[in-house]
């Protein structure tokens, strides 16, 4: 399944026309932006992979997007939000040890 099929899913659309892909489409960009700020080495296979840290959060924050509420998101889900970081933290770390 794709990223904006598995966000309709999530926002429980059956059918969408153009200009709700596209909004999707705005608050599927927005979260990558936003879930980059706290681990900048995420790639679009992180957000694909339906068992990752990052795909889940992208979905909730579109979900959050989509309903104009994403001053929420960040305390929400800090804790993952954390967990998304540490991955950073500790990958750099590994990284700095070579």
């Amino acid at each position: 399944m794709s990223l904006l099929d598995d966000c309709k899913r999530k926002l429980d659309i059956l059918s969408a026309d153009s200009s709700t892909d596209e909004k999707l489409q705005l608050c599927i960009a927005s979260g990558k932006r936003h879930l980059r700020k706290f681990n900048p080495k995420l790639t679009e296979n992180d957000f694909e992979d339906n068992d990752s840290l990052a795909r889940f959060l992208l979905l909730n924050f579109v979900l959050y997007d989509y309903n104009n509420v994403t001053e929420a998101f960040d305390d929400n889900y800090r804790r993952e939000i954390i967990d998304l970081r540490k991955e950073y933290e500790v990958s750099q770390y590994e990284y700095s040890e070579e």
